[in-house]
Parts: C-alpha cells; sequence; structure tokens
C-alpha cells in the first residue's frame, strides 16, 4: 500500500520540530554507537546498533501525559516516555542516513482502556523494519500493535483545552476465546432491528429526528 511504500528521495531524513536527526550531540551519539561496527557492517548493524543504545542505555518513563519531549533532551536527560525514546530512535537513524518514521497507535492489553503508543519504522533492504525500545521488538511487532498513524503527531488534540489526558476503550466483539455460543433470538431480534442497519444517509436522517 501507499503507506509502506518506499520513501521519495530525502524523505524521512531531514529535521523536525522534536526530532533534531542534525543536533550536534545526536551526531555525536550515531557515531559513537557506530564506531566499531566496521567497513563490512550493513545497514541492518547499524540500525540494530542504535535500536539497542535506545533500547538498553535510555530509561523508560512511564508518565503517559506531560510536555512533549524532544530527541535531543531525551539523550540529554538519558530517559524519556515511548514518544520520546521513539523520537531520539529516528533521530538517530536518520543521521546516519536511514530514512526513519514515528509511527502512533495503541498496543492492545487485558482492560478495556488503552494507552497511546509510539514506536519507530526504518527503511532498510527495502521494506519499513519496525521496532520498539520500548517494549523491546526488533524487526517485527506483535500484532496486538495497531497502527492509527505515521508521523510524530498527537493521537488527540483539541483546541482551548489544557492538561488534556485520553484513553481509548477497545471491547471484543464476535466470538470470545474460541467459543461458539450462538446469538439468542432475542438478541438477533434486537440487532435486526438496529439503526445500524439502515443506510448511512438514512441512519443520519434518523439521528436528526431523534
Amino acid at each position: 500500500s501507499p503507506l509502506y511504500a518506499a520513501p521519495d528521495k530525502g524523505q524521512y531524513l531531514g529535521n523536525e520540530p522534536l526530532i533534531e536527526s542534525s543536533d550536534e550531540r545526536i551526531t555525536a551519539e550515531a557515531r559513537r554507537q557506530t564506531a566499531s561496527l566496521g567497513e563490512n557492517a550493513g545497514p541492518i548493524d547499524t540500525v540494530q546498533a542504535l535500536f539497542r543504545f535506545v533500547e538498553q542505555k535510555i530509561h523508560s518513563d512511564v508518565r503517559l501525559d506531560g510536555p512533549a519531549i524532544s530527541a535531543a533532551t531525551c539523550l540529554e536527560q538519558g530517559s524519556g516516555d515511548r514518544c520520546a525514546r521513539a523520537r531520539l530512535l529516528a533521530a538517530l537513524l536518520r543521521n546516519r542516513s536511514v530514512p526513519a518514521r514515528v509511527v502512533g497507535g495503541v498496543t492492545l492489553t487485558k482492560g478495556a482502556e488503552q494507552q497511546s503508543h509510539y514506536w519507530v519504522e526504518a527503511y532498510v533492504c527495502d521494506h519499513w523494519m519496525p521496532m520498539c525500545p520500548y517494549h523491546h521488538h526488533f524487526g517485527k511487532v506483535p500484532s496486538t500493535f495497531v497502527v492509527f498513524g505515521v508521523g510524530d503527531k498527537p493521537a488527540v488534540s483539541a483546541k482551548r483545552v489544557s492538561d488534556l489526558k485520553h484513553a481509548f476503550l477497545v471491547e471484543r466483539v464476535g466470538k470470545e476465546d474460541g467459543t461458539t455460543t450462538e446469538k439468542s433470538s432475542l438478541r438477533r431480534g434486537f440487532e435486526s432491528l438496529s439503526l445500524y442497519q439502515l443506510p448511512t444517509s438514512d441512519r443520519r436522517l434518523v439521528e436528526v429526528l431523534l
């Protein structure tokens, strides 16, 4: 799909407001982490070395809300939340000429309430490779990682609202735990009368009338 097509020339390599890929501190750290790879190192080796640095050396801040932390600040502090660590990894990769982007979504866990999550995709060996230093995934992520969008953007935004907090409520539908429980006749009857069975235009009209 276009979302996973090869990036255009120069795309996902430059600076962004919170991903300072050409910052002196980012450059120095990227060189330090890849200096020992040798001349025969491939792009995968570079990506893995930078991933391991963020995964192991940058501590996780468990806070979920607060001011956005840039890649350079995360490196300087040696810690950051899941989004800050993703920005730092993306900045380090871009500094080494590896196209990288932040991906936002949720990771499905037990319970109804799900929190926003951020990880990174790097374009290497002709495909986008996902990696998550927060949950220690390199090369692939579980199917419980649900992508909402690509880019360093907040999952939820609002105008004239301070201290905005949010969570996503996820409800399982259909069969659960492999069971094959038949729907009751009463439930089937209610579903057949549901407004959601109507075409979209008719549904809007009924909503207005109600």
